[in-house]
């Protein structure tokens, strides 16, 4: 199962986030975690939930997904990027691993054209609802001029009953285009459905590019996962358990 000792930083500790090139911020400033996760009483009292408000996108692979999560959940048009047979990355309370990139081509007459890039996963959250607004620092690129590719988000509350879809979201903003100002951010934060997590669910990040162009030559798109240049960050805290 995926364990946060997996990734040994204090929840609370904040990250320099100077690797990997310069982070394009989405939809504001991130935020450090909420609480010290983990903290428990004395002898024989329970662990206390971790708390965190950011969530990292890692190069470590997850030991055991869930089983019901079989593949990308999104409606994407195209599923071939790496990840797809890696399986799911770790979503964690820390950076961790070497700084990857996930990248796959399209060359579609087809527009809109979403291309799923990366899936992480996080591990089992107590019972809570969900709600407020997420922001999200990520290193897109597009290969060339005229791809025409913007972030598309997906993430879901996921547990062996049922998903619940928290942002199913494209980036609109024409000042937002991969590769041309990759340091704007939209004017508000992207807001989130109200769900229930039940306690063992997980979240399920999906991560990838719309494509806004219509020529039918190949461009190739990319997000860096790893490092510590890519991050969620959430307007109200996550409860996990410890």
């Amino acid at each position: 199962m995926i364990s946060f000792a997996l990734l040994a930083v204090p929840a609370c500790s904040s990250q320099d986030e100077s690797s990997g090139g310069a982070p394009a911020e989405v939809g504001g400033a991130g935020g450090a975690a909420a609480a010290e996760g983990g903290a428990g009483g004395g002898e024989g009292q329970p662990l206390e939930p971790v708390a965190l408000t950011d969530l990292y996108l890692t190069s470590v692979a997850v030991e055991e997904a869930p089983p019901s999560l079989d593949g990308f959940q999104n409606d994407w048009d195209q599923i071939d990027s790496p990840i797809k047979a890696l399986g799911p990355m770790v979503l964690g309370p820390s950076a961790a691993g070497d700084l990857e990139a996930a990248a796959s081509s399209e060359d579609t007459l087809d527009t809109p054209w979403r291309v799923a890039l990366l899936q992480l996963v996080t591990a089992p959250m107590t019972s809570q609802t969900i709600a407020g607004d997420l922001t999200f620092t990520i290193t897109p690129d597009e290969s060339a001029p005229g791809a025409d590719y913007f972030t598309h988000l997906y993430l879901a509350v996921w547990s062996d009953k049922e998903e619940c879809i928290l942002a199913d979201w494209t980036e609109s903003a024409a000042g937002n285009e991969w590769g041309l100002f990759p340091a704007t951010s939209p004017s508000q934060a992207i807001p989130l459905a109200s769900c229930d997590a039940p306690e063992g669910a997980r979240l399920v990040l999906e991560l990838g590019y719309t494509s806004k162009n219509d020529h039918s030559v190949s461009r190739e798109g990319s997000i860096e996962y790893g490092g510590e240049s890519s991050k969620l960050t959430f307007s109200q805290a996550l409860l996990f358990l410890p």
